[in-house]
């Protein structure tokens, strides 16, 4: 209270607003894995949460893919991967031992196809130390995820690349003891868990790829409803053919592709790669690319080899490409909005076509624990998302990703209004503030469609005060008690509409 002592005219300013509740970002994903480069203008970016806002700027801060390379390997028996020469004879690929594939830079590409906006990226390490692939180590991504717990904005966990992890138990340990270990302790944040590709059937994936994947995950029933996963893996076209040339190959093509028109260009195609791995220079690069071009005009069977390379690259989870989705639905209509029924952009199809049949259990399991299929149909796209469940499917409050989500939002929103009420007096002046300040947060939440109900006090209602929420001696204990209801709107997953035939009438 101001003390007047000196005679004059004195103005005060009074605030007859209260305090308004500021909503807090819903698609914020963080990216943990290995990057091309982590150091910017002589400051390291390793192992440190850093926002990235497009493409272009993850490209400038961490650089671009890593150049895997696979070997080459000639098969006469089994659908071949690649078929080169008489139909009788093929070709499998298999990723070169000395270099890994590393997923994290085309899931970044992958997640800004659909729609991605701000996104954090965590960098492990670079892709190569000393020369030499770096060996990826799941401390690393134990320390990746540990780092995320700085920033509050994150509201979604991916670890792309500890999907190529040797062992796949290791991915799934990331997935249980860290990741959703996190969402459970902040409740402010989700986990897209990826199936490792390493167990994906090749016919039937209603088998035991399931029961496997659901036992690894979710170890803990608090965390179930922080977790989303899809299936299958998807075929995309997230990297372009300009990328891939002999470079991606670790084997002696001249032992493979015998096309005598060609036998020419190869020799000097190979004589170039031998050039740049020596100088990659700029000048080696155009030459190498300039007759790579010549020899995918002339040798079919080296256009062949080389559309299977980009087939290999092309082989992503659909997680990265979901968390740009998520981004677009919660940007057009609302993060209440179940991110299904929408088509993922780049992709050619999903790797395993799943049917109607295939998926009753995939949505609807016994033990709730639902995986959303991404599935193609006629007329409508080839990587259509059909599914919107949490991993806690038996439970009514969380089965639906966009309830799970909605309800995040909802909390961290007021929670970060109520920080100025901290140290104030509990009375009935704070209390009339803080009622009033949440119930018009969700007035214009339910205007918007996030809650449902005909009239306000139908979707929402905030109860605060003494003999409400609170008894005598919360209050000498410092205790403000708030309890906040809502009726979140949840989607129509099944349209049953019924027909009868109608007698005669005139």
């Amino acid at each position: 209270m101001t003390t007047y002592k000196t005679p004059g005219v004195y103005i005060e300013e009074r605030s007859v607003l209260g305090n308004s509740v500021v909503p807090v970002p819903t698609a914020i994903p963080a990216f943990v894995g290995y990057t091309q480069k982590n150091e910017f203008n002589g400051q390291s970016l390793a192992r440190k949460p850093v926002k990235v806002t497009s493409l272009v700027e993850y490209v400038t801060l961490f650089g671009g893919g890593y150049l895997t390379k696979y070997d080459v390997t000639e098969t006469k028996q089994g659908p071949p991967d690649i078929v080169m020469g008489s139909p009788a004879k093929g070709y499998s690929l298999a990723p070169n031992t000395a270099t890994p594939r590393f997923l994290l830079y085309d899931s970044i590409r992958f997640f800004y196809a659909n729609g991605g906006g701000d996104c954090y990226v965590v960098s492990m390490g670079t892709y190569e130390t000393d020369g030499k692939a770096t060996t990826m180590l799941k401390k690393d991504f134990e320390d990746g995820i540990a780092a995320l717990k700085k920033e509050e904005e994150i509201t979604m966990i991916l670890i792309p690349d500890a999907l190529k992890l040797p062992d796949a138990q290791q991915y799934y340990d990331l997935i249980n003891a860290n990741a959703l270990a996190q969402c459970v302790d902040l409740k402010s944040r989700i986990t897209i868990v990826d199936f490792v590709d390493g167990v994906t059937p090749p016919d039937d994936p209603t088998t035991k790829v399931f029961d496997i994947f659901r036992t690894a995950v979710g170890s803990d029933p608090s965390a179930l409803n922080y977790a989303v996963a899809y299936y299958p893996w998807l075929d995309t076209s997230v990297v372009q053919a300009s990328e891939v040339d002999i470079r991606n190959v670790a084997s002696d093509l001249s032992k493979i592709i015998k096309d005598p028109a060609a036998a020419g260009l190869l020799t000097k195609l190979t004589g170039e790669k031998e050039a740049w791995e020596k100088d990659k220079s700029a000048k080696n690069l155009a030459a190498l690319r300039s007759t790579h071009n010549d020899l995918l005009i002339s040798s079919a069977d080296y256009k062949q080899l080389m559309k299977g390379v980009l087939d290999q690259l092309n082989f992503l989870p659909p997680g990265p490409g979901m968390a740009g989705i998520y981004a677009k639905v919660d940007d057009e209509r609302g993060v209440w909005k179940a991110p299904a029924n929408l088509g993922l952009n780049l992709v050619v199809k999903p790797r395993h076509k799943i049917t109607h049949e295939m998926q009753e259990d995939m949505n609807m399991p016994i033990n709730g624990k639902a995986i959303n299929a991404i599935r193609s149909f006629q007329g409508r796209g080839a990587g259509w998302i059909w599914g919107a469940r949490t991993f806690d499917g038996n439970s009514n409050d969380w089965r639906y990703i966009n309830v799970r989500r909605l309800l995040i939002f909802l909390e961290q929103s007021v929670k970060g209004a109520a920080f100025p009420f901290v140290f104030e007096p509990n009375d009935q002046n704070t209390w009339t503030t803080i009622r009033s300040m949440i119930e018009n947060f969700l007035l214009g939440a339910w205007k918007q469609g996030a809650l449902v109900g005909s009239t306000p006090e139908q979707a929402f209602q905030v109860l605060v005060g003494l003999g409400i929420t609170m008894t005598p001696q919360d209050i000498l204990e410092g205790y403000l008690r708030v309890t906040v209801k809502v009726a979140p709107s949840r989607p129509a997953e099944f349209i049953v509409i019924t027909f009868e035939q109608k007698l005669q009438e005139a």
